[in-house]
């Protein structure tokens, strides 16, 4: 829905019905006590509601403040409902909590994926007026604007990221038919054999066995690596050895397709006319075996594929294991982690899709510093990390909501008289202020309780060590045995 001063008031109030009314499914299939559990309610309103919200926001993210809180507050319920926190729970609390970032920063992750994506593109309509310095000319002379276009706003969020937009590759259409591009010969058949059950020197035999058959083959070897100092791609065909360092942004799937792009134009100008190009990359081969694929590295691959069998050449594709010593292999393995300690000189292009962690990481880098901001937040000082709970998921729906109401602070016991009214509840046994901590692990009176069900004293002394994802308390739910002993209502039982 869209108005001439593009607000955007109307659409957003539209959506906000839409996704308010998809709440009631959340709200039919959980209570705090009983119900589906955090994943299946996680899944429902991530397909159900975030998926609404998702469309085109990076778009309308340009509307006032005062327009999209109320998609905040969807956001907000829906993880209150999947959680079961207490409505008293502070919204940052709660977000970290379930590991869901807020959806500022999503619209600014999904319309930077956008922006990238659109950089491979040039002819399409949109990419001059996102990336057209006209655009920038008309509408910066005006920064006191409230609707900031998304030119603006992605240009400020590429400079603060330092992403590199002009190392991502352009892609035009086919040049080539796909009907007219030839099917690989690609033999996968030794993955059949699984490598988590199988010893090394069986897999290394039958790998050898198998590249026998091709005897009258040349065969070349190549591999991609990654790792924190860089990505590097190699190739080894007879007694030659090449290896290339690519942008630290690339993926391991594209190093290992600029592999098999390099061996190609070296099998170009050889003298050789059948060739066996073994590889350890399944996820490579898969792709080529695709009738019209969209990636732009695996299109060149066939490409070049078509135009060797057109010369007459000959080449077989297949997949070997890694790492269980056959000597090619692991040549070119040692030169693709040679080639990533390696600074890139070339300027390779790589696809879109390979800055995606590198956003992913931006933004997370920006909330964690939002999170370290906050210096008396209870959850704050048990989950430093913004990082998923691997203990939050429990076999009953009563524990999820109480282990979650506990780490975050905010209980029935603690927090219900914001909500009933009245005093704030202080401790039945020594008379100070009631809170999680002063219950788990500070009044005294408690103590008895303590060594009965939370073990020694030494293992217990701060919330971090008993709430924790690495608590040992929660896999013997002593800790749920421990709140019932002493009486403390961490959710309300009518």
């Amino acid at each position: 829905v869209m108005d001439r001063k593009l607000t955007y008031k109307q659409h957003l109030t539209s959506l906000r019905d839409k996704c308010f009314r998809a709440l009631n499914i959340l709200r039919c299939v959980a209570r705090t006590s009983y119900g589906a559990d955090r994943c299946t309610l996680l899944m429902l309103y991530r397909s159900l509601i975030r998926s609404k919200l998702d469309y085109a926001c990076f778009i309308y993210d340009s509307a006032c403040h005062s327009n999209k809180k109320p998609l905040d507050t969807i956001h907000h319920t829906a993880l209150r409902i999947a959680t079961g926190a207490f409505r008293t729970t502070p919204i940052d609390s709660l977000l970290a909590e379930v590991n869901e970032p807020p959806l500022a920063l999503r619209r600014q992750r999904l319309g930077l994926r956008y922006v990238i994506k659109l950089r491979q593109f040039p002819s399409h309509p949109t990419y001059n007026h996102v990336f057209s310095n006209d655009m920038l000319v008309a509408f910066r002379p005006r920064p006191e604007r409230r609707c900031v276009p998304l030119c603006l706003r992605i240009r400020s969020l590429v400079s603060e990221s330092h992403l590199p937009v002009h190392e991502v590759m352009q892609v035009n259409h086919l040049s080539t038919p796909p009907w007219r591009l030839i099917s690989p010969a690609v033999d996968i058949s030794l993955s059949e054999d699984k490598k988590d059950s199988m010893h090394p020197e069986i897999l290394k035999a039958k790998a050898l066995e198998h590249i026998s058959s091709f005897s009258d083959h040349t065969i070349s070897f190549t591999d991609g690596s990654k790792g924190d100092e860089g990505v590097g791609c190699a190739f080894v065909c007879g007694s030659d050895t090449r290896s290339f360092t690519l942008p630290r942004n690339a993926s391991v799937f594209t190093s290992e397709l600029m592999a098999l792009i390099k061996l190609l134009c070296y099998i170009e100008v050889s003298d050789d006319y059948i060739h066996l190009i073994l590889t350890a990359s399944l996820s490579s081969l898969m792709a080529l075996r695709q009738f019209y694929p969209s990636h732009p590295l695996v299109q060149d691959i066939l490409i070049r594929l078509t135009s060797l069998y057109n010369a007459g050449k000959n080449v077989t594709l297949c997949w070997i294991p890694s790492h269980v010593g056959i000597a090619g292999n692991e040549l070119a393995d040692a030169a693709a982690k040679r080639a990533t300690q390696r600074q890139c000189t070339r300027r390779y292009k790589i696809p879109a899709r390979d800055f995606y962690p590198a956003i992913a990481t931006f933004l997370h880098r920006n909330w964690q510093e939002a999170w370290d901001s906050n210096y008396n937040n209870k959850l704050r000082k048990i989950k430093p990390q913004l990082s998923t709970w691997k203990s939050s998921s429990r076999r009953a729906r009563r524990e999820e909501v109480t282990l979650c109401r506990l780490r975050l602070g905010h209980t029935y016991a603690t927090h219900g008289f914001l909500v009933c009214g009245g005093d704030r509840p202080r401790c039945p046994r020594c008379g100070s202020l009631l809170t999680v901590r002063h219950v788990l692990a500070s009044c005294r009176e408690y103590e008895t309780e303590r060594l009965k069900f939370l073990g020694p004293r030494s293992g217990r002394d701060t919330l971090r060590a008993l709430l924790g994802d690495d608590s040992q308390l929660l896999d013997t739910n002593n800790l749920f045995a421990f709140l019932s002993a002493v009486g403390f209502t961490v959710v309300y039982a009518r």
